[in-house]
Protein backbone atom coordinates (compact mmCIF):
# COMPACT_ATOMS: atom_id res chain seq x y z
CA UNK A 1 0.00 0.00 0.00
CA UNK A 2 1.10 3.57 -0.68
CA UNK A 3 0.39 4.55 2.90
CA UNK A 4 3.07 2.15 4.09
CA UNK A 5 5.64 4.06 2.02
CA UNK A 6 4.88 7.20 3.98
CA UNK A 7 5.82 5.51 7.25
CA UNK A 8 9.43 5.34 6.13
CA UNK A 9 11.58 8.09 7.57
CA UNK A 10 14.96 7.35 6.06
CA UNK A 11 17.22 9.06 3.58
CA UNK A 12 18.92 6.79 1.08
CA UNK A 13 21.20 8.50 -1.46
CA UNK A 14 20.34 7.05 -4.87
CA UNK A 15 23.41 6.59 -7.04
CA UNK A 16 24.18 4.98 -10.38
CA UNK A 17 21.52 3.53 -12.63
CA UNK A 18 18.95 2.27 -10.13
CA UNK A 19 16.78 5.33 -10.73
CA UNK A 20 16.35 7.25 -14.00
CA UNK A 21 14.41 10.50 -14.28
CA UNK A 22 12.92 11.18 -17.71
CA UNK A 23 11.41 14.39 -19.04
CA UNK A 24 10.63 15.96 -22.43
CA UNK A 25 12.56 19.05 -23.48
CA UNK A 26 9.53 20.72 -25.07
CA UNK A 27 8.35 22.15 -21.75
CA UNK A 28 10.43 24.12 -19.26
CA UNK A 29 8.34 23.00 -16.30
CA UNK A 30 8.85 19.31 -17.04
CA UNK A 31 12.61 19.86 -17.31
CA UNK A 32 12.80 21.95 -14.16
CA UNK A 33 10.91 19.34 -12.15
CA UNK A 34 13.14 16.54 -13.47
CA UNK A 35 16.32 18.40 -12.54
CA UNK A 36 14.94 19.18 -9.10
CA UNK A 37 14.53 15.42 -8.57
CA UNK A 38 17.98 14.69 -9.98
CA UNK A 39 19.50 17.28 -7.64
CA UNK A 40 18.21 15.39 -4.62
CA UNK A 41 18.48 11.77 -5.76
CA UNK A 42 21.87 12.09 -7.54
CA UNK A 43 20.62 9.92 -10.38
CA UNK A 44 20.55 9.96 -14.17
CA UNK A 45 18.28 12.48 -15.86
CA UNK A 46 17.37 12.10 -19.54
CA UNK A 47 15.51 14.17 -22.10
CA UNK A 48 13.32 11.74 -24.00
CA UNK A 49 13.72 13.88 -27.14
CA UNK A 50 17.46 13.18 -27.24
CA UNK A 51 16.53 9.59 -28.09
CA UNK A 52 14.37 10.59 -31.04
CA UNK A 53 15.25 11.39 -34.69
CA UNK A 54 16.53 14.92 -35.27
CA UNK A 55 13.47 16.15 -37.17
CA UNK A 56 11.12 14.77 -34.50
CA UNK A 57 13.11 16.51 -31.78
CA UNK A 58 12.97 19.85 -33.58
CA UNK A 59 9.27 19.42 -34.33
CA UNK A 60 8.40 18.91 -30.67
CA UNK A 61 10.74 21.64 -29.45
CA UNK A 62 9.83 24.34 -32.00
CA UNK A 63 6.55 23.15 -33.44
CA UNK A 64 4.75 23.37 -30.11
CA UNK A 65 5.92 26.94 -29.60
CA UNK A 66 5.00 27.93 -33.14
CA UNK A 67 1.50 26.44 -32.94
CA UNK A 68 0.72 27.93 -29.52
CA UNK A 69 2.01 31.36 -30.49
CA UNK A 70 0.88 31.69 -34.12
CA UNK A 71 -2.11 29.38 -34.62
CA UNK A 72 -3.58 28.67 -31.16
CA UNK A 73 -6.80 27.27 -32.64
CA UNK A 74 -4.78 24.32 -33.95
CA UNK A 75 -3.41 23.73 -30.45
CA UNK A 76 -6.95 23.72 -29.03
CA UNK A 77 -7.98 21.10 -31.59
CA UNK A 78 -4.92 18.94 -30.91
CA UNK A 79 -5.46 19.16 -27.16
CA UNK A 80 -9.09 18.08 -27.41
CA UNK A 81 -8.57 15.42 -30.09
CA UNK A 82 -5.79 13.80 -28.04
CA UNK A 83 -8.35 13.04 -25.33
CA UNK A 84 -10.04 10.52 -27.63
CA UNK A 85 -9.17 6.89 -27.06
CA UNK A 86 -8.30 6.24 -30.71
CA UNK A 87 -5.99 9.29 -30.75
CA UNK A 88 -4.21 8.09 -27.62
CA UNK A 89 -3.80 4.64 -29.16
CA UNK A 90 -2.27 6.19 -32.28
CA UNK A 91 0.13 8.35 -30.24
CA UNK A 92 1.19 5.33 -28.19
CA UNK A 93 1.96 3.39 -31.35
CA UNK A 94 3.81 6.38 -32.86
CA UNK A 95 5.91 7.01 -29.75
CA UNK A 96 6.68 3.31 -29.46
CA UNK A 97 8.45 3.69 -32.81
CA UNK A 98 9.91 7.18 -32.31
CA UNK A 99 11.51 6.43 -28.96
CA UNK A 100 12.88 2.96 -29.68
CA UNK A 101 16.39 4.18 -28.74
CA UNK A 102 15.11 5.16 -25.31
CA UNK A 103 13.52 1.72 -24.89
CA UNK A 104 16.83 0.08 -25.77
CA UNK A 105 18.68 2.37 -23.36
CA UNK A 106 16.35 1.48 -20.49
CA UNK A 107 16.50 -2.26 -21.26
CA UNK A 108 20.31 -2.06 -21.35
CA UNK A 109 20.57 0.06 -18.17
CA UNK A 110 18.01 -2.04 -16.22
CA UNK A 111 16.89 0.60 -13.70
CA UNK A 112 14.67 -0.41 -10.82
CA UNK A 113 12.66 2.81 -10.85
CA UNK A 114 11.77 5.30 -13.59
CA UNK A 115 10.45 8.70 -12.57
CA UNK A 116 8.73 10.54 -15.41
CA UNK A 117 7.77 14.22 -15.40
CA UNK A 118 6.14 14.02 -18.85
CA UNK A 119 3.53 11.75 -20.39
CA UNK A 120 5.62 10.78 -23.46
CA UNK A 121 7.46 7.87 -21.75
CA UNK A 122 4.23 6.55 -20.25
CA UNK A 123 3.07 5.44 -23.68
CA UNK A 124 5.52 2.54 -23.94
CA UNK A 125 6.14 1.65 -20.30
CA UNK A 126 3.79 -1.38 -20.27
CA UNK A 127 6.06 -2.93 -22.91
CA UNK A 128 9.15 -2.28 -20.78
CA UNK A 129 7.52 -3.69 -17.65
CA UNK A 130 7.07 -7.01 -19.46
CA UNK A 131 10.84 -7.17 -19.90
CA UNK A 132 12.10 -5.62 -16.65
CA UNK A 133 11.10 -5.70 -12.95
CA UNK A 134 10.49 -1.99 -13.23
CA UNK A 135 8.55 0.44 -11.02
CA UNK A 136 7.24 3.68 -12.51
CA UNK A 137 6.54 6.94 -10.71
CA UNK A 138 5.01 9.80 -12.66
CA UNK A 139 4.98 13.36 -11.38
CA UNK A 140 2.04 15.31 -12.77
CA UNK A 141 3.35 18.84 -13.17
CA UNK A 142 -0.05 20.56 -13.50
CA UNK A 143 -3.22 20.67 -11.43
CA UNK A 144 -5.37 19.29 -14.24
CA UNK A 145 -4.82 15.84 -15.74
CA UNK A 146 -5.01 15.18 -19.46
CA UNK A 147 -5.89 11.52 -20.23
CA UNK A 148 -2.44 11.06 -21.81
CA UNK A 149 -0.99 11.01 -18.27
CA UNK A 150 -3.02 7.94 -17.35
CA UNK A 151 -1.44 4.57 -18.05
CA UNK A 152 -1.71 1.14 -16.49
CA UNK A 153 2.09 0.94 -16.34
CA UNK A 154 2.29 3.64 -13.65
CA UNK A 155 2.76 2.41 -10.08
CA UNK A 156 2.59 5.77 -8.30
CA UNK A 157 1.21 9.16 -9.29
CA UNK A 158 2.67 12.10 -7.39
CA UNK A 159 0.30 15.09 -7.46
CA UNK A 160 0.23 18.55 -5.89
CA UNK A 161 -3.29 18.94 -4.56
CA UNK A 162 -6.40 16.97 -3.62
CA UNK A 163 -8.13 18.46 -6.68
CA UNK A 164 -5.63 16.71 -8.94
CA UNK A 165 -5.99 13.48 -7.00
CA UNK A 166 -9.76 13.54 -7.42
CA UNK A 167 -9.40 14.14 -11.16
CA UNK A 168 -7.28 10.99 -11.44
CA UNK A 169 -9.79 8.99 -9.41
CA UNK A 170 -12.61 10.24 -11.64
CA UNK A 171 -10.66 8.96 -14.66
CA UNK A 172 -10.33 5.48 -13.18
CA UNK A 173 -6.96 5.54 -11.40
CA UNK A 174 -7.05 3.51 -8.16
CA UNK A 175 -6.78 5.81 -5.15
CA UNK A 176 -4.02 3.70 -3.60
CA UNK A 177 -1.75 4.61 -6.54
CA UNK A 178 -1.98 8.36 -5.86
CA UNK A 179 0.07 10.39 -3.39
CA UNK A 180 -0.99 13.97 -2.76
CA UNK A 181 2.33 15.34 -1.63
CA UNK A 182 3.32 18.35 -3.65
CA UNK A 183 5.64 18.69 -6.64
CA UNK A 184 9.47 18.49 -6.52
CA UNK A 185 10.98 21.95 -6.89
CA UNK A 186 14.57 23.17 -6.92
CA UNK A 187 16.51 23.16 -3.67
CA UNK A 188 17.00 26.93 -3.76
CA UNK A 189 13.36 27.35 -2.76
CA UNK A 190 14.03 25.51 0.49
CA UNK A 191 17.02 27.60 1.52
CA UNK A 192 17.04 30.13 4.31
CA UNK A 193 18.28 33.37 2.80
CA UNK A 194 19.41 36.74 4.07
CA UNK A 195 16.74 39.09 2.73
CA UNK A 196 18.76 42.16 3.69
CA UNK A 197 21.64 40.86 1.60
CA UNK A 198 19.38 40.12 -1.36
CA UNK A 199 17.77 43.55 -1.20
CA UNK A 200 21.21 45.09 -1.17
CA UNK A 201 22.23 42.94 -4.13
CA UNK A 202 19.40 44.37 -6.23
CA UNK A 203 19.74 47.90 -4.84
CA UNK A 204 16.24 47.82 -3.39
CA UNK A 205 14.88 50.57 -1.21
CA UNK A 206 11.64 50.52 0.73
CA UNK A 207 9.41 49.85 -2.28
CA UNK A 208 7.93 46.33 -2.55
CA UNK A 209 8.97 44.30 -5.57
CA UNK A 210 6.90 42.87 -8.41
CA UNK A 211 8.13 40.13 -10.71
CA UNK A 212 6.91 39.97 -14.32
CA UNK A 213 7.95 36.55 -15.54
CA UNK A 214 7.75 35.69 -19.21
CA UNK A 215 7.58 32.30 -20.83
CA UNK A 216 10.37 31.15 -23.16
CA UNK A 217 8.49 33.02 -25.87
CA UNK A 218 8.99 36.29 -23.99
CA UNK A 219 5.30 37.20 -23.89
CA UNK A 220 4.21 39.55 -21.07
CA UNK A 221 0.77 41.04 -21.83
CA UNK A 222 -0.04 44.57 -20.62
CA UNK A 223 3.53 45.20 -19.44
CA UNK A 224 4.19 48.35 -21.43
CA UNK A 225 0.86 49.90 -20.41
CA UNK A 226 1.04 48.96 -16.72
CA UNK A 227 4.55 50.30 -16.02
CA UNK A 228 3.52 54.00 -15.94
CA UNK A 229 0.81 53.18 -13.34
CA UNK A 230 3.12 51.32 -10.92
CA UNK A 231 6.65 52.69 -11.49
CA UNK A 232 6.50 55.07 -8.50
CA UNK A 233 5.21 52.45 -6.03
CA UNK A 234 7.19 49.30 -6.84
CA UNK A 235 10.56 47.97 -7.87
CA UNK A 236 9.77 46.07 -11.05
CA UNK A 237 11.67 42.90 -11.98
CA UNK A 238 11.18 41.69 -15.53
CA UNK A 239 12.42 38.39 -17.00
CA UNK A 240 12.00 38.97 -20.73
CA UNK A 241 13.30 35.64 -22.07
CA UNK A 242 14.09 35.68 -25.79
CA UNK A 243 12.04 38.82 -26.51
CA UNK A 244 14.72 41.17 -27.86
CA UNK A 245 12.21 43.85 -28.81
CA UNK A 246 10.97 43.98 -25.24
CA UNK A 247 14.54 44.23 -23.99
CA UNK A 248 15.24 47.19 -26.26
CA UNK A 249 12.04 48.91 -25.18
CA UNK A 250 12.81 48.49 -21.48
CA UNK A 251 16.37 49.71 -21.90
CA UNK A 252 15.10 52.88 -23.59
CA UNK A 253 12.83 53.66 -20.63
CA UNK A 254 15.75 54.08 -18.22
CA UNK A 255 13.41 53.97 -15.22
CA UNK A 256 15.36 53.50 -11.96
CA UNK A 257 12.64 51.14 -10.72
CA UNK A 258 13.33 48.53 -13.43
CA UNK A 259 15.48 45.42 -12.97
CA UNK A 260 15.56 43.46 -16.22
CA UNK A 261 17.05 40.06 -17.06
CA UNK A 262 16.79 37.63 -19.99
CA UNK A 263 16.97 34.79 -17.49
CA UNK A 264 17.80 34.40 -13.81
CA UNK A 265 18.90 30.99 -12.58
CA UNK A 266 18.39 31.62 -8.85
CA UNK A 267 14.89 32.98 -9.40
CA UNK A 268 13.97 32.26 -5.78
CA UNK A 269 16.09 35.26 -4.77
CA UNK A 270 13.91 37.62 -6.78
CA UNK A 271 10.68 35.92 -5.75
CA UNK A 272 11.53 36.28 -2.07
CA UNK A 273 11.78 40.08 -2.28
CA UNK A 274 8.64 40.48 -4.42
CA UNK A 275 5.09 41.07 -3.34
CA UNK A 276 3.57 39.08 -6.22
CA UNK A 277 4.47 37.30 -9.45
CA UNK A 278 2.77 38.25 -12.72
CA UNK A 279 3.01 35.43 -15.26
CA UNK A 280 1.05 32.66 -16.96
CA UNK A 281 -0.11 29.69 -14.85
CA UNK A 282 2.49 27.12 -15.86
CA UNK A 283 2.76 24.27 -13.36
CA UNK A 284 6.27 24.64 -11.96
CA UNK A 285 6.28 28.44 -11.83
CA UNK A 286 3.08 28.48 -9.82
CA UNK A 287 4.30 25.78 -7.44
CA UNK A 288 7.58 27.59 -6.87
CA UNK A 289 5.84 30.89 -6.14
CA UNK A 290 3.33 29.30 -3.78
CA UNK A 291 6.10 27.47 -1.91
CA UNK A 292 7.37 30.93 -0.93
CA UNK A 293 3.91 32.26 -0.11
CA UNK A 294 3.76 34.59 -3.10
CA UNK A 295 0.40 35.36 -4.76
CA UNK A 296 0.18 35.07 -8.53
CA UNK A 297 -1.51 37.24 -11.13
CA UNK A 298 -2.24 35.51 -14.43
CA UNK A 299 -2.37 37.68 -17.55
CA UNK A 300 -2.51 34.91 -20.15
CA UNK A 301 -2.47 31.13 -20.50
CA UNK A 302 -2.02 28.30 -22.95
CA UNK A 303 -5.30 26.48 -23.53
CA UNK A 304 -5.71 23.32 -21.51
CA UNK A 305 -3.69 22.58 -18.42
CA UNK A 306 -2.66 26.18 -17.72
CA UNK A 307 -6.27 27.39 -17.75
CA UNK A 308 -7.10 24.71 -15.20
CA UNK A 309 -4.09 25.70 -13.06
CA UNK A 310 -5.20 29.33 -13.03
CA UNK A 311 -8.83 28.51 -12.23
CA UNK A 312 -7.92 26.19 -9.35
CA UNK A 313 -5.49 28.64 -7.76
CA UNK A 314 -7.93 31.52 -8.19
CA UNK A 315 -10.60 29.46 -6.43
CA UNK A 316 -8.14 28.77 -3.60
CA UNK A 317 -7.52 32.49 -3.19
CA UNK A 318 -3.83 32.62 -4.10
CA UNK A 319 -4.21 33.43 -7.80
CA UNK A 320 -5.86 36.28 -9.66
CA UNK A 321 -6.89 36.59 -13.31
CA UNK A 322 -6.15 39.90 -15.05
CA UNK A 323 -7.53 40.20 -18.57
CA UNK A 324 -6.92 43.92 -19.00
CA UNK A 325 -4.55 46.62 -17.80
CA UNK A 326 -7.17 47.87 -15.35
CA UNK A 327 -7.75 44.40 -13.89
CA UNK A 328 -3.99 43.96 -13.55
CA UNK A 329 -3.63 47.29 -11.76
CA UNK A 330 -6.47 46.43 -9.38
CA UNK A 331 -5.01 42.99 -8.62
CA UNK A 332 -1.56 44.43 -7.86
CA UNK A 333 -2.89 47.02 -5.44
CA UNK A 334 -5.34 44.57 -3.89
CA UNK A 335 -2.45 42.26 -3.02
CA UNK A 336 -0.40 45.17 -1.68
CA UNK A 337 -3.24 46.35 0.56
CA UNK A 338 -4.43 42.91 1.72
CA UNK A 339 -1.25 40.91 2.26
CA UNK A 340 -2.38 39.63 5.65
CA UNK A 341 -5.67 38.23 4.34
CA UNK A 342 -4.16 36.05 1.59
CA UNK A 343 -3.65 32.71 3.28
CA UNK A 344 -1.34 29.99 1.99
CA UNK A 345 -2.29 26.55 3.26
CA UNK A 346 -0.93 24.70 0.21
CA UNK A 347 2.10 22.47 0.71
CA UNK A 348 3.20 22.17 -2.90
CA UNK A 349 6.95 21.85 -2.49
CA UNK A 350 7.29 18.59 -0.54
CA UNK A 351 7.56 16.23 -3.49
CA UNK A 352 11.28 15.61 -2.98
CA UNK A 353 10.72 14.56 0.62
CA UNK A 354 8.06 12.05 -0.40
CA UNK A 355 10.23 10.59 -3.16
CA UNK A 356 13.00 10.03 -0.64
CA UNK A 357 10.52 8.19 1.56
CA UNK A 358 9.00 5.89 -1.04
CA UNK A 359 12.08 5.03 -3.12
CA UNK A 360 13.79 2.71 -0.61
CA UNK A 361 10.79 0.39 -0.56
CA UNK A 362 10.41 0.55 -4.35
CA UNK A 363 14.08 -0.37 -4.77
CA UNK A 364 13.71 -3.38 -2.48
CA UNK A 365 10.83 -4.80 -4.49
Amino acid sequence: MITSFLLLDIYVPIMGDEVIVIYAGCGEGHRSCAYAIKQVLKCQCCDVLNFSPFFIRKFYQRGYRLIVQKIPVVWVLLFEISKLKIARWFLSWLHFIIFRKLRRFIIHTKPKVIISTHFFPLMFLPFLKRKLPLKVVTVITDLGVHPLWINEGVDIYLVALKETKQTLINQGVPEEKIIEAGIPIRQGFYKDVDLVKIRRKFSLGEKPGLLFLSSNMGNIPFLEKIIPYIKDDFTIFIIYGENKKLKQYLERLRYPCLRIFPFYEDIWEIMRVCLAIITKPGGLTTFEAISLGKPLIFTHYIYGQEKINGDVLTKLGVGFWARSVEELRKAIYYIRNNQDTIKFSLKVGKGNDILLQILPQLLRR
